[in-house]
C-alpha cells in the first residue's frame, strides 16, 4: 500500500513540476495507477480491517502494558487506530478524484465545444 501510495504520488508531482505548477492533464497517470492489479494491494488491508481493529481493541482490554505503550506512541494525539483506517479512507478519496477529474473533464469538453 506505502509503495502504490508513493509512485501514485511522485508521478503526481512529477506532472505537476513539468506543467510548472499547473497541472491539466492527469488522466494517464489515473489510468496506470487505477487499475484491478494496482489497487489490489489494498484487498487484503480492507478485507482484514475490521478483524484487525477488534483484534487491537481486545488486546488493548486484556493488557495494561500494551495499552500504555500504544498511548504514549501516539502521533498528533492520533491513536493507532486512526491509522489503521488511513488505507481504507484513501480509497475513498481517490474515488472523489476521479469523480472530480471526470466533472473537469466534461465540462472543459462543454466549453471548448
Amino acid at each position: 500500500i506505502l509503495l502504490f501510495s508513493v509512485l501514485f504520488l511522485s508521478e503526481l508531482e512529477d506532472r505537476q513540476r513539468e506543467s510548472r505548477l499547473y497541472v491539466d492533464s492527469i488522466g494517464s497517470i489515473i489510468e496506470g495507477h487505477m487499475t484491478v492489479n494496482e489497487l489490489g494491494v489494498f484487498t487484503p488491508f480492507c478485507v482484514n480491517q475490521g478483524n484487525a481493529a477488534s483484534s487491537l481493541k481486545h488486546l488493548k482490554s486484556e493488557s495494561m502494558s500494551l495499552k500504555s505503550l500504544l498511548d504514549s506512541l501516539k502521533v498528533g494525539g492520533l491513536e493507532l487506530e486512526h491509522f489503521l483506517l488511513e488505507p481504507v479512507q484513501r480509497l475513498a478519496r481517490y474515488a472523489l478524484l476521479i469523480s472530480q477529474v471526470r466533472l473537469v473533464f466534461v465540462l472543459s469538453n462543454l466549453i471548448h465545444s
